[in-house]
């Protein structure tokens, strides 16, 4: 099961799980040894971020039942993403070893800071973790659960093996899987294998988008008369994919809603299981503009740690790029957490903010935010080191956000504290977050509480998130879940959409006593007239929403 410690210890890890797996790059050398691909370690330090993806679709077995889909989704999906810019390796009714070198030779071309898509089609199974069946495997009744597992593909495997080489270094690479699989599949001796969806990924920083939700069968067909060559789950997906614009987390919502639908038309039960960990928003078909890649951008300087209001006015820049702690935003906009900054969209507002406003501090570190949502680090770094030195003391805490993850300059704990530190000594709430943050990881909890403390007075949304963590796990401070909920619905009121994001696509990482003891008090906030059940259902969201960002 994933535990919310194990979420919450990587809330900057951008990983997305969907079931593809899409990555590309250029890698110089590479050259295949066996089983080893040996390549030259330079070509991945130097090399551009790349978007690949691995699609599997097994639909052939020796000793289960045929499908009808997976091979035909498995195309189809691979066509779209190659048509969207992602280069596809492709597998089709592999056994075993067949997998596992695909998988490999996939794995070889990654780097840090790529963006993969893994995307299996066929059998699955739970079988003490989530399991891709070979078209060699056994049959169940034939098998024990231990003899099928060592014959299939761990899904521990996948998400480790794309994981280590996409954001091993920290770096903001990340990986998503789509799984179309789990089609009633049988019991697995007297210990049975779930006999429908899979379970949520045991994996922190994911986004994971599976067919059916767990002990739900994935229907290929609604009924005997649909003649749809793609599954019900692929066939909500693939215009999906093909949309210009749209997150990773807005395809998970809108293919859940859509399959939900079709089943329910057809008097079937199938939704799929949406789980999304990551920070920052994953676009696989971008429709913004950027830059010119080797652009270099120049600002000028601002001296006022206050919000501004000599200069310039509200901008689309400030609407796209403010960060939610930087002192000198505008006042008129709330700022966007770096969970949901569209660095793209936001990159040609900036720009043109800068170049109107050349004396303005504030869209000089925009634009370096703008720059490193679109993963253009080395620019990035390049405003921040400016705008810092005229003042801004959110450049000073991303600069030690830099260091930190190693974004386009080796990571540097040492390096992110003084940083950090910098930035908190201007007032800085992220920076004064982020110190209690390294202490945590260092097992200093009691000073990590201190800045923890200090960030939520400055009014750090994430300061209260992670106190509202600190309640629900118990270790650090006394387990409470009224104080856990409290801390909740702060960060909802501050705003705060990782918040918001995880309370709508993953409430159950908080127990059953801490949702009902928010769902209390919005009962109390008069904006929540349901049962207190701990169920986030469609009523409690939208007394969530009634929240959110109300201070």
């Amino acid at each position: 099961m994933i535990t919310s410690s194990t979420l919450r210890r990587y809330r900057s890890v951008a990983v997305v799980v969907l079931a593809i797996a899409a990555i590309s790059a250029s890698l110089g050398t590479v050259v295949y040894a066996g089983n080893f691909f040996l390549y030259d370690e330079n070509d991945l330090v130097n090399a551009e971020p790349e978007r690949r993806a691995l699609v599997i679709g097994n639909g052939q077995y020796d000793h289960l039942s045929d499908l009808p889909s997976p091979t035909v989704d498995a195309k189809d999906v691979g066509d779209v993403l190659a048509s969207i810019g992602f280069e596809v390796t492709r597998g089709e009714n592999l056994d075993k070893k067949g997998m596992v070198d695909k998988l490999a030779e996939f794995t070889a071309k990654l780097k840090p800071g790529d963006t993969a898509v893994f995307y299996y089609s066929g059998h699955g199974a739970d079988l003490g973790g989530n399991f891709y069946l070979p078209k060699d495997a056994s049959h169940p009744t034939k098998s024990s659960k231990q003899q099928l597992a060592n014959q299939s593909l761990s899904e521990a495997k996948v998400i480790a093996d794309l994981q280590e080489k996409a954001v091993g270094d920290g770096s903001e690479g990340a990986v998503i899987l789509i799984i179309d699989a789990c089609r009633n599949f049988p019991a697995v001796g007297k210990s049975s294998g779930s006999e429908g969806g899979l379970r949520a990924p045991d994996a922190a920083g994911i986004v994971a988008l599976y067919a059916a939700g767990f002990g739900q069968i994935a229907f290929d067909r609604l009924d005997d008369t649909d003649a749809d060559r793609n599954s019900v789950f692929t066939r909500a997906l693939l215009p999906l994919l093909k949309a210009q614009g749209l997150t990773v987390d807005q395809i998970g919502t809108d293919v859940r809603t859509k399959v939900a639908s079709l089943a329910r038309a057809a008097g079937l039960r199938q939704i799929p299981g949406v789980y999304a960990q990551n920070e920052t928003p994953i676009v696989l078909n971008p429709s913004g503009s950027s830059l010119p890649r080797q652009q270099t951008v120049r600002g000028g300087s601002q001296d006022s740690a206050e919000s501004p209001d000599n200069g310039a006015s509200e901008t689309e820049c400030d609407r796209l790029a403010a960060d939610p702690d930087d002192t000198m935003k505008v006042a008129s906009v709330a700022g966007v957490s770096a969970f949901r900054l569209d660095g793209l969209a936001a990159l040609e507002a900036c720009q043109t903010a800068v170049n109107d406003h050349p004396d303005e501090v504030r869209f000089q570190f925009q634009l370096g935010r703008a720059l490193s949502g679109s993963k253009r680090y080395h620019e990035a770094i390049e405003l921040y080191h400016k705008a810092a030195e005229r003042g801004s003391a959110a450049a000073l805490n991303e600069i030690g956000r830099s260091f930190q993850l190693g974004r386009h300059i080796p990571r540097d704990r040492v390096q992110a504290m003084e940083w950090f530190r910098k930035a908190a000594d201007q007032g800085n709430a992220a920076a004064m977050h982020n110190i209690g943050l390294l202490l945590a990881n260092d097992n200093d909890h009691q000073e990590a509480f201190s800045w923890y403390q200090k960030a939520a007075d400055k009014g750090s949304s994430e300061a209260m998130y992670s106190f509202a963590a600190l309640y629900e796990e118990g270790k650090v401070l006394p387990r409470n879940p009224g104080l856990a909920s409290t801390w909740l619905e702060r960060a909802l009121n501050r705003g705060d959409q990782w918040t918001r994001g995880e309370l709508r696509s993953a409430p159950g990482n908080w127990s059953e006593e801490t949702r009902k003891s928010l769902q209390k008090r919005l009962k109390d906030a008069g904006v929540y007239h349901g049962s207190v059940d701990g169920l986030f259902q469609s009523e409690t969201q939208t007394a969530l929403d009634a929240v959110f960002g109300k201070t």
